[in-house]
């Protein structure tokens, strides 16, 4: 049993690269408000008392087991944290049925010229006052981006987001 639901929570990982990237998420779904209590628990999980044992074994000093708890806590935080938005956006994906066109502002572009990404130009997009990172290399986009204007997004719409297909300046 604990190996399947390992599975699963795991399974959130590759959702993430899949899905995430042109996922808008609504701000109350979206797993970044549960942050903070995502970091308590991974710190609850690293200070449990058979960690203290393993670590006995292989650290040299109390000072270093010390050091090791928030460091651990802050990597289970935050792969919890991927592993919800993974889940949320696949969620999302297969609710949204029903195409819209919303207005997103563009905050910032960003082009990376030396090809060390795999998107070589990003933009970022308001959406619902929050703030979202848009790899377009893949959207289809008409019109110029400019930072400051307006933009039609055109996409499927859920309830725990937005996904986008396109984008188009008007």
């Amino acid at each position: 049993m604990s190996l399947v639901v390992l599975s699963l929570l795991l399974a959130g990982l590759p959702l993430w690269l899949v899905f995430d990237e042109h996922f808008l998420g609504a701000y109350r779904a979206h797993p970044a408000v549960l942050l903070p209590s995502l970091f308590v628990l991974g710190l609850l999980v690293a200070i449990r008392p058979s960690m203290d044992a393993s670590l006995e074994i292989r650290t040299p000093t109390p000072w270093v087991r010390t050091l090791l708890k928030p460091v651990v806590a802050l990597l289970l935080a935050g792969a919890l944290y991927v592993i919800g938005c993974g889940w949320v956006a696949a969620t999302s994906r297969l609710l949204a049925r029903t195409p819209a066109t919303i207005v997103l502002e563009v905050l910032n572009i960003d082009r990376d010229e030396t090809r060390r990404s795999t998107c070589l130009q990003r933009v970022e997009l308001s959406y619902q006052g929050r703030w979202h990172r848009v790899c377009v290399d893949e959207l289809p986009v008409r019109g110029h981006l400019v930072a400051g204007t307006t933009l039609a997004g055109i996409g499927r719409v859920s309830p725990l987001g937005f996904h986008l297909e396109a984008l188009r300046a008007p």
